[in-house]
């Protein structure tokens, strides 16, 4: 009986000492943060999706003269959007690792644009 009261008191008190215990902090070189990203083309879908929903493309093909869409559309407009902002990036890319930056600049995204015209179809 006495046993299992002191082995209580035991577990009681590394129970305690746990909760109070502070870890130990490293240092900043020591202890580097690592953030996972998905691949590129996974960060892309997901963020043409979310911005070019279906109130958007509408919007988009209205200010083109279109006044009806069909809503199979939508899924072949976001492909599109999708290659084109793909063209656009490796262009850009190429003219940043031509300056010898590692920084997209604005200057990059417009020169890009305004060199060889991409095909739209």
């Amino acid at each position: 009986m006495v046993k299992a009261t002191t082995e209580k008191k035991a577990q009681a008190t590394k129970v305690a000492a746990a909760k109070t215990a502070t870890p130990k902090k490293s240092s900043g070189s020591q202890q580097k943060r690592r953030y996972e990203q998905a691949p590129a083309a996974v960060q892309l879908d997901e963020i043409i999706a979310k911005n070019l929903g279906s109130p958007a493309l509408k919007r988009l093909a209205r200010r083109a003269g279109c006044t009806r869409i069909n809503n199979g559309c939508f899924r072949e407009l976001r492909k599109f959007a999708r290659r084109f902002i793909e063209k656009e990036l490796r262009k850009a890319n190429a003219l940043r690792e031509l300056g010898r930056r590692q920084t997209l600049t604005l200057s990059d995204v417009v020169l890009a644009s305004r060199f060889g015209r991409t095909k739209i179809l």
